[in-house]
């Protein structure tokens, strides 16, 4: 593949020309075609020149490979302006027979998130938090756990509003995980019992995925479903639930969560609030208008595929279509959103529509393991 063409647009309409090799562009202003160019593509090269409608920049990844997490963060270093664009050409071989450029146009977010977060990527969690995401009964014992390579037991919970309703520490190790994760310490918080929802923090670990107490009817779905609806995944996390309840029936020959495995399985496919199944084609309700760009633009459809499903209602603020999508959205479903709880068919809506190979592996396996 030929190196990147680099054009830059200034917010004040100055712009620059191209080049073929993967280094520094020539850029408007004086002294700005003479950057050097890195040996190998890929390389972050320091000292860019400062030039006019071009970001102030320490390191700039150039050619076609994917930058890793750390280079994201240390690429752009302030001050630099989102209204700045960068427009990148990747040519095909010479010689192809219908060399069809692609462009992207990147608005240069790295750029203004580093700005606005610093330039180093902040330190990886040194733990996880488990918890019961479906939520806890006001008046059960309550337990949640904590995989750490060992450190700071400490833990609080915390309420909606970030205030501190319970402090706590975790209990000795209960026995190990794997290498990374050589501690399993498991923390009571029995003593909340006041109805809602609810975090746990526990020093350098990430913070638990959002659960919620409440009475018996409260957190009881009237669907059954197992998975919670109000965050992200919940269809992969119901297949997921069907297929263990299918493997402990293989294992140990007792259908002790059976009813309870094929209810997950029938909410997937349709035996919800929405009446819709959640892989494509399979019924005849599903997902007509999923996220994903080849389906959209040849009009074909994608059978088998999972999607996320429901998802929390504030997190539809904003739809993600871009410019060359066809306008597709399927109305209807909007009447039957409830307990927090949207589902939206829009080709822009990847909160709940965007298909994925875990997610379609998962359905898989359950309807495979069904079938014996």
């Amino acid at each position: 593949m030929a190196g990147p063409r680099w054009w830059s647009r200034s917010p004040t309409g100055g712009s620059g020309s191209g080049t073929t090799a993967p280094g520094w562009p020539p850029r408007t202003g004086s002294g700005c075609s003479s950057a050097p160019s890195p040996a190998t593509a890929g390389v972050p090269v320091s000292g860019s020149p400062s030039c006019a409608g071009w970001p102030s920049c320490t390191a700039v990844r150039h050619g076609c490979s994917r930058p890793t997490a750390a280079e994201r963060w240390r690429s752009w270093s302030c001050p630099c302006t989102p209204s700045h664009d960068l427009l990148i050409e990747v040519l095909p071989p010479s010689g192809h027979v219908q060399a069809r450029a692609v462009r992207h146009r990147v608005l240069l977010v790295a750029c203004a998130t580093a700005c606005e977060a610093g330039t180093a990527a902040p330190p990886p969690p040194t733990g996880f938090v488990r918890v019961d995401q479906i939520g806890y009964r006001t008046g059960e014992a309550k337990q949640a756990f904590l995989m750490s390579p060992s450190g700071d037991t400490s833990f609080r919970v915390v309420d909606e509003s970030g205030r501190t309703v319970l402090t706590g520490v975790a209990g000795p190790p209960t026995g190990s995980w794997n290498t990374e994760f050589a501690t399993i310490r498991a923390m009571d918080f029995s003593a909340v019992k006041t109805p809602g929802t609810y975090r746990i923090l526990s020093g350098a670990a990430a913070p638990s995925p959002v659960f919620r107490i409440g009475s018996a009817a409260a957190y009881r779905d009237p669907f059954r479903a197992g998975a919670d609806y109000l965050g992200f995944d919940a269809v992969p996390h119901t297949f997921g639930l069907a297929t263990t309840a299918l493997l402990h029936q293989q294992t140990t020959k007792a259908d002790t969560y059976a009813a309870f495995g094929t209810r997950q399985r029938n909410w997937a496919l349709g035996a919800n609030a929405w009446g819709a199944s959640f892989v494509i084609g399979a019924g005849s309700v599903s997902p007509r208008c999923p996220e994903h760009q080849v389906a959209n633009l040849t009009g074909g459809q994608l059978t088998g595929a999972a999607v996320n499903g429901p998802n929390s209602a504030d997190r539809f603020a904003e739809l993600n279509r871009f410019p060359t999508m066809r306008p597709c959205v399927t109305e209807g479903f909007t009447r039957f959103d409830g307990h927090g709880a949207r589902f939206v068919d829009d080709v822009g809506a990847w909160q709940s529509v965007e298909p994925a190979d875990d997610f379609t592996a998962t359905a898989l396996l359950t309807f495979a393991l069904a079938s014996r």
